[in-house]
């Protein structure tokens, strides 16, 4: 796997022969399962939009256009013991709708929001995940992963860290599909996996395979969070997801899935169905 910039080409149309910019609608449905064994559900999901105004939260499932504003996505899973797992994941979600907006009075206007936006907020959410930790002992060792996607007019702001996991489904000019995980697993194993150590399936079924090298909190001074940017096409298909999903759906599975049309609660049944050892959660989002 290599977590490289991919590459489209503009969203633009030709009027007069001028280039005029072509509106992006986006469409998306959020989804979370406890699962079959879990008593609590410690995934968090988040559907924002920030314009020059501030932030606006949107229902788990809708329609938007980009024009004017930016759209963002988020899926964080938390770890802990009593219920500072759930906490770490709300935490994670609220300090995102706590912080973007400041940027966004500068920033989505003008189309000049970097990376850096991006890193600065996942320092800022480690360190109040830190903090929770220092003061109350129930929270020591909490931590959450994080996978974000930040669709602007003309490119798609990508963060993550941890072991949810970012996909792209693409249909080929030629008829041909391909479904692309944008994200590295912050693993132990997959880190093995990516060294040509282990095989794909001695990965999948690794008894230390959700050991995590890389989170939120879970007594991390500093983090190195995965971060890009990317043009998107018409017709793109964005799964964010926690390993509850990817547990019980293989890639090639889910690439059927995502072939096939199928909506959001078709992938979580899936999943839980087949697996359903961990919470499930997934936003599906389509670009039209």
């Amino acid at each position: 796997f290599e977590f490289a910039t991919i590459l489209s080409e503009e969203k633009s149309k030709s009027e007069g022969g001028k280039e005029v910019e072509v509106d992006v609608v986006v469409e998306w449905n959020c989804q979370t399962d406890v699962g079959r064994f879990r008593k609590k559900n410690e995934d968090e999901f988040l559907a924002l939009s920030l314009d020059c105004e501030g932030v606006h939260f949107l229902g788990s499932k809708g329609s938007a256009s980009l024009e004017g504003s930016g759209l963002i996505f988020a899926v964080s899973d938390g770890m802990g013991g009593a219920r500072s797992g759930e906490f770490a994941s709300r935490i994670a979600v609220e300090k995102i709708t706590g912080s973007l907006p400041a940027h966004s009075r500068s920033g989505v206007a003008g189309y000049k929001m970097d990376l850096n936006v991006l890193n600065e907020l996942y320092q800022s959410i480690n360190s109040e995940m830190i903090k929770f930790a220092d003061a109350y002992p129930e929270c020591k060792g909490m931590g959450a992963t994080l996978s974000m996607c930040w669709l602007l007019s003309d490119r798609l702001l990508l963060s993550h860290i941890g072991d949810s996991r970012i996909y792209r489904y693409r249909e080929g000019s030629s008829g041909q599909s391909s479904l692309i995980q944008l994200t590295e697993d912050d693993t132990r194993v997959a880190a093995m996996l990516r060294a040509g150590k282990i095989s794909k399936y001695e990965a999948r079924n690794h008894p230390m395979k959700n050991m995590l090298n890389k989170a939120l909190g879970a007594g991390n001074q500093f983090v190195d969070p995965q971060v890009k940017e990317m043009k998107f096409d018409s017709g793109d298909r964005f799964l964010i997801c926690s390993d509850g999903v990817t547990d019980g759906i293989l890639d090639s599975e889910l690439e059927g899935l995502m072939r096939n049309r199928s909506d959001v609660e078709s992938i979580i049944e899936c999943a839980v169905r087949v697996s359903g050892r961990d919470n499930a959660t997934a936003i599906l989002i389509d670009i039209i």
